[in-house]
């Protein structure tokens, strides 16, 4: 199960912000929070029939220190002793 839906986001001042996802000029927060969540969001593949959850693995910047992006889940994310709840894939790049 992955992430499906993107609240909020909002980079900080650094490295790729307004590639990663790419930002235009007349763009609402709507456009850029559509953007983040195709890139990062799974989605599910109705076409073959089977509903089947389809990860795309992209990247966004969050910029440096300070940026962040605020996710949802389509289930709960429960807590299992000794074991990892979620995670979070990322890169050294700032």
């Amino acid at each position: 199960p992955f992430l499906t839906k993107v609240y909020d986001f909002m980079p900080a001042p650094g490295q790729f912000v307004n590639t990663l996802p790419a930002f235009n000029a007349g763009d609402t927060k709507a456009d850029v929070l559509a953007r983040v969540a195709e890139d990062i969001c799974g989605y599910y593949d109705v076409e073959d029939g089977d509903s089947t959850m389809v990860y795309k693995p992209a990247m966004i910047s969050l910029g440096a220190c300070g940026g962040y992006v605020v996710v949802g889940f389509d289930h709960p994310v429960v807590n299992v002793k000794g074991d990892y709840d979620f995670q979070i894939f990322g890169n050294a790049f700032l």
